[in-house]
This record gives C-alpha cells, sequence and structure tokens, in this order.
C-alpha cells in the first residue's frame, strides 16, 4: 500500500509541474559571446540539420582507431 502512495504521489507531481524542468535552462546575459555562441548553436540544432550528415568520420579512418584518439578516459 506505501508503494502506490509513493506512485502517486510521483504521478502528482509530474502533472502539477509540468511546466518546470528539472535542470534549470541556461541564462546567457544578452551581448555576450556566450549568449552569440547559445542563439548560434539553438538555431542551428533546430533548424532541421540533419547531424548524421554533417558528423561524418573523415575518409580512410577506422572508427576504433578514430574513437580512440578523440575521446579522453
Amino acid at each position: 500500500m506505501h508503494r502506490l502512495s509513493e506512485v502517486a504521489a510521483l504521478v502528482e507531481f509530474l502533472l502539477q509541474n509540468k511546466h518546470k524542468t528539472f535542470r534549470p535552462k541556461k541564462r546567457f546575459p544578452q551581448g555576450t559571446l556566450r549568449y552569440n555562441l547559445h542563439k548560434k548553436a539553438e538555431a542551428t540544432l533546430h533548424s532541421g540539420v540533419d547531424l548524421r550528415t554533417a558528423v561524418r568520420l573523415p575518409a580512410n579512418e577506422n572508427l576504433d582507431d578514430w574513437i580512440a584518439v578523440h575521446t579522453n578516459i
């Protein structure tokens, strides 16, 4: 019975806070470099660009080698 009340509380929380996000949206002061970069990235990502075609493995590169060189562990 206790589990049912937890689920009910979660559902109530989710329905009441639909307009809120779990992570606050980032706010950058207008006119700053960060603001301009944020707006450009936002416009690019929402413009319908297919990221699979924009980000490709360079020709004559092995995927495993490329990942090994370009990742920090």
